[in-house]
């Protein structure tokens, strides 16, 4: 799912030439090249869409930031959590939004070890879902319930039908994603394509503890 919404931008964009600058004003202050993911998102908030790999020479991401009508569509390049490198796409637009909350399910947590009653413990406390245009936007916030820092927290959503199917399924970081300390929160915000047919979602939650 990430890597369609992925593409679609990026086909939007084919036709206008990409400009590189060094940054760029979001709504909560500028952000430079060099900065650490968790600073860009503090400012600019979740990115539209995102892609991560990773090879031989450490994580790559690549986020889109749609900053509206008047100015344009960005993509930012981190390497091993630092921007290197904005670039300038296609003009940006504006995006109408509207609540939308179907029926859901209680969030669930997964830790990639055994729980512990000393380790990270990291818990969806509030979420909801708006459609915006052809998306639906599920948003909220996570919070490290337990004694020890949680670090890589994603957020899975799934969106399922009134008989459970499962029609898509989205995978998302934290915004503090690389480190949630004990007792501290985060938001996240996934982005789905919007779907008549569902009717519900099931949030969970994964998480690393620290070395």
């Amino acid at each position: 799912m990430k890597a369609s919404v992925f593409c679609i931008i990026l086909s939007l964009l084919a036709t206008h030439h990409a400009y590189a600058t060094d940054s760029i004003r979001c709504k909560d202050g500028m952000v430079r090249v060099g900065d650490s993911v968790s600073t860009v998102v503090r400012h600019c908030g979740h990115p539209q869409s995102a892609d991560k790999s990773v090879g031989s020479h450490g994580t790559r991401e690549e986020l889109l930031y749609n900053q509206g009508e008047g100015d344009f569509i960005y993509q930012l390049t981190f390497e091993n959590g630092r921007l290197r490198a904005i670039e300038e796409k296609e003009r940006g637009y504006s995006v109408r939004s509207q609540a939308y909350y179907p029926p859901t399910t209680t969030p669930s947590q997964q830790g990639t070890t055994s729980s512990s009653s000393t380790g990270p413990d990291v818990k969806v406390i509030e979420w909801v879902a708006e459609q915006q245009n052809q998306y639906i936007v599920v948003k909220g916030t996570v919070k490290n319930m337990g004694k020890q820092t949680a670090k890589w927290v994603k957020i899975k959503v799934r969106a399922l039908d009134q008989t459970n199917r499962l029609i898509t399924i989205e995978e998302v970081y934290a915004s503090r994603a690389e480190a949630i300390p004990a007792g501290e929160t985060s938001f996240f915000e996934a982005m789905i394509n919007y779907d008549p047919s569902v009717t519900k979602y099931d949030l969970s939650v994964q998480w690393h503890p620290p070395k």
